[in-house]
């Protein structure tokens, strides 16, 4: 269930911040590796300012697309992803230039496997 919730945030993070017909690519790992899961967008990217702070309660993007939120999805996000011992973090090159999010194990111990 939060591993769902997970995924749909970041999923709908990468949609807010993308242009209508930006390519959002989600990839991911086989059953068996170390967990780890990608979501890239092609969308406005995130300045190195605010790529510090975006997991922080309250902070938002001016440029958000839509109408903004509240800026407490992607700390949620954040908080999932500790609560599991696994590691969430964003890059991005900079403004105009798309993100990256990465959800990964903490400490590579965690393996995917067939039910997820």
């Amino acid at each position: 269930v939060y591993f769902r919730e997970l995924l749909e945030t970041l999923l709908n993070n990468a949609l807010d911040y993308s242009e209508p017909g930006g390519a959002v690519t989600v990839t991911g790992n086989r059953a068996g590796e170390p967990f780890r899961l990608e979501i890239l967008d092609q969308g406005k990217g995130i300045s190195a300012e605010n790529l510090k702070k975006i997991f922080e309660a309250f902070e938002t993007e001016s440029f958000h697309r839509r109408e903004a939120g509240c800026g407490l999805s992607l700390p949620r996000a954040k908080f999932i992803a500790q609560a599991h011992e696994w590691r969430l973090w964003a890059e991005s090159e900079g403004v105009g230039m798309g993100a990256r999010f990465v959800v990964e194990d903490a400490d590579d111990r965690g393996r995917m496997t067939e039910d997820g």
